[in-house]
């Protein structure tokens, strides 16, 4: 199988969208499964350097797309990129600019607490295997052969990190639904908050945000950029940066590998003629977003790392570099 990205690449050259034009592509990456393992930080200088040269030679257009912090997303890629962040709960725009809250802060210790009370119960109940990690590290340890889960506090969110693996629907799977459903209610979060489904974690995330009061936002010194935001999803979450001057007119393509990138991707190529790519061990996920992936995949998250070395071998020798993308 020929390098994704490369074709990518190769198909958006020589037009006025195309990779040697002022517009080019727009490459929105997801992290968890895509770039690294779940919850993971450890990807290599070499790596990290690499993701950088593909962003100054992309002139910036890239971002990341991710249910993680702002700060995990830092200390992975070693930069900080523009991004979405938390399913869209909070924004950066542009390299080394501010965070941008799009959500309100809750306690989010206090909806952790509340879904460990409500799993270990459920655990006592049924009598079953599953159990409650003390660190992402056992998760990622677990590999799939035993069921855990790890509740991971953010900003805005709460995530079910599990162990389950992906498409695997079963008695444990429920019990974080249930977990999550009844934490909403329970701290009357109901009206703002709902369940968002991952490939490896089930999430308590905002719904979204009166954005009327939003609509001209100061993102950094000398910059102004109208803000739409109607929902926090990685779906909208695309559809508000391709508004925003520095990725206005490019083609977007997502790499993925979840439901939730999926929204994202539909959106590219239903709005902006781009797509996706899915991460998923080599498997297109059979639904309404595989037409948006034209029957192409990764093999896993070290395989994209493969391909983005390609990519960067080819610009090199095409010797296009484009200059950063910086406040206007």
């Amino acid at each position: 199988m020929s390098n994704i990205l490369i074709d990518l690449i190769k198909n958006h050259s020589g037009r006025n969208s195309g990779i040697n034009s002022t517009n080019g592509l727009t490459f929105f990456w997801d992290i968890d499964l895509t770039l690294a393992d779940t919850m993971a930080i450890n990807t290599t200088p070499a790596q990290q350097a690499l993701f950088r040269e593909l962003y100054v030679r992309m002139g910036g257009k890239m971002v990341a797309m991710t249910g993680r912090s702002s700060d995990s997303v830092e200390k992975t890629l070693s930069g900080e990129y523009p991004g979405s962040f938390e399913h869209h709960s909070a924004i950066r725009t542009e390299q080394n600019g501010s965070i941008i809250a799009l959500a309100p802060e809750i306690d989010t210790f206090q909806v952790a607490r509340s879904v460990t009370i409500i799993i270990d119960n459920e655990i006592k109940k049924a009598g079953i295997t599953l159990r409650i990690a003390q660190s992402p590290d056992e998760v990622r340890s677990a590999e799939g052969k035993f069921p855990l889960v790890y509740p991971e506090v953010k900003r805005y969110a709460v995530a079910l990190v599990h162990s389950l693996g992906h498409g695997h629907v079963n008695s444990n799977r429920e019990i974080f639904k249930k977990a999550a459903t009844e934490t909403i209610a329970s701290l009357g979060l109901s009206e703002s908050h709902t369940i968002a489904i991952g490939n490896d974690a089930i999430e308590i995330v905002p719904k979204g945000i009166d954005c009327k009061s939003l609509a001209y936002t100061v993102l950094s010194q000398d910059r102004i950029e109208r803000l739409t935001t109607k929902g926090l999803n990685k779906g909208q979450g695309l559809h508000d940066f391709m508004s925003f001057s520095d990725f206005k007119g490019t083609v977007p393509f997502v790499i993925g590998d979840s439901g939730t990138d999926g929204k994202a991707m539909n959106k590219a190529h239903k709005y902006y003629g781009g797509g996706g790519v899915w991460v998923l061990n080599g498997k297109v996920v059979p639904d309404e977003f595989a037409r948006a992936v034209s029957g192409r995949t990764v093999e896993n998250f070290m395989r994209t790392w493969d391909e983005i070395d390609s990519a960067v071998k080819l610009l090199r020798e095409k010797q296009r570099v484009y200059p950063v993308c910086q406040n206007r």
